[in-house]
């Protein structure tokens, strides 16, 4: 990881004016990732409120510049990933992470809240009777339809109830990034609104297998009801087939990419559940169960207690495992494990 001696004020200045759009995106997301960090490492959960203000303030800007692309704009405006997160720190917890940079997002959705409520009031019409122009209209370019699902993202993370009911109806939109869009920023609300929404794309194409699998990722990301029963229940579904590596990766491989809370749950019961559906898998497919075990492998970065509990997993795959592929996966990952131990 490249190391600088910048400080916050020189961040910012970059990325208000520097000339090269990685360095302001850089800048953004490291600003982002102190904040995120000062959270997860504060007893707390505090972060540095002036600084959260300034690059408020700085970002409020740059959605009010014209010459800067609105996909550029819904890049400046999303946070590290958890992946990202988790090399800057040592131990990483996952779970705190995921809520840490939950908490910075919502910081930065009131922050916006008028910029935002500008924009969801524009486009509260729906496209085919709207008056706005090509150039006004979000909606009508790719670009502008990342930044509205970006900008949703954080109203809704703020807890900002027009933006709640906002996404719920843009559920029904007909371009599919918007519809998805509007799943992804309910997916981790705890709102009657995220199971209406997601409830209506399932009965909107529950015969359409491909767009179906969105909505198998999605119900298995939520950090909301994502839990391994309803991993179970999804499995049991009419629509899903274990014999499909693409179903699995719908749900298996979305629970461990993008469920922190419950893949990473301290009691060791999503690491478990996975390591019984990898045994099942790999009767069947190998070679996926052992693209599928990577995330079980990845165990230096954390705490003794989450290392003990993913290799207490691996050594039950060790000894069930049928095929060579998986066997050299979690023979690698044990030996890792015990020379950093």
């Amino acid at each position: 990881i490249l190391q600088d001696d910048l400080i916050p004020s020189e961040r910012l200045q970059l990325l208000a004016h520097d000339t090269d759009m990685f360095n302001r995106w850089d800048s953004a997301q490291t600003m982002f990732a102190d904040q995120i960090l000062a959270v997860a490492n504060d007893p707390n959960g505090a972060f540095d409120e002036l600084a959260m203000l300034a690059l408020g303030n700085s970002l409020a800007d740059m959605l009010a510049n014209s010459d800067l692309l609105d996909m550029f704009k819904a890049g400046l405006l999303t946070l590290p990933a958890i992946s990202v997160l988790e090399s800057l720190i040592k131990p990483a917890d996952p779970v705190v992470l995921f809520r840490a940079r939950r908490k910075i997002e919502a910081e930065l959705g009131r922050l916006l809240a008028l910029n935002i409520s500008a924009v969801l009031a524009r486009h509260s019409i729906p496209l085919d009777a709207s008056t706005e122009t090509s150039d006004s209209d979000m909606r009508k370019a790719a670009g502008g339809r990342a930044l509205l699902n970006r900008l949703l993202s954080l109203a809704v993370a703020a807890g900002d109830p027009v933006a709640i009911e906002f996404a719920e109806e843009q559920v029904y939109d007909q371009n599919m990034s918007l519809s998805q869009g509007a799943i992804a920023a309910l997916n981790h609300c705890d709102h009657p609104a995220r199971n209406t929404a997601l409830q209506h794309f399932h009965d909107r194409w529950q015969e359409n297998p491909l767009v179906l699998e969105k909505w198998f990722m999605m119900e298995s990301m939520s950090v909301v009801s994502g839990t391994v029963s309803r991993l179970k229940s999804l499995m049991n579904h009419r629509a899903f087939d274990k014999n499909n590596p693409n179903k699995l990766r719908s749900v298996l491989g979305a629970f461990m990419a993008g469920n922190p809370v419950h893949f990473y749950a301290e009691d060791g019961s999503g690491f478990a559940f996975i390591g019984e559906c990898l045994i099942d898998i790999d009767l069947r497919n190998p070679q996926l169960a052992a693209r599928m075990a990577l995330p079980l492998t990845r165990i230096a970065q954390y705490a003794p207690a989450r290392r003990n509990q993913m290799v207490a997993v691996l050594q039950r795959l060790q000894n069930k495992v049928q095929s060579s592929d998986l066997r050299e996966v979690v023979d690698k990952a044990l030996a890792d494990a015990s020379t950093n131990n």
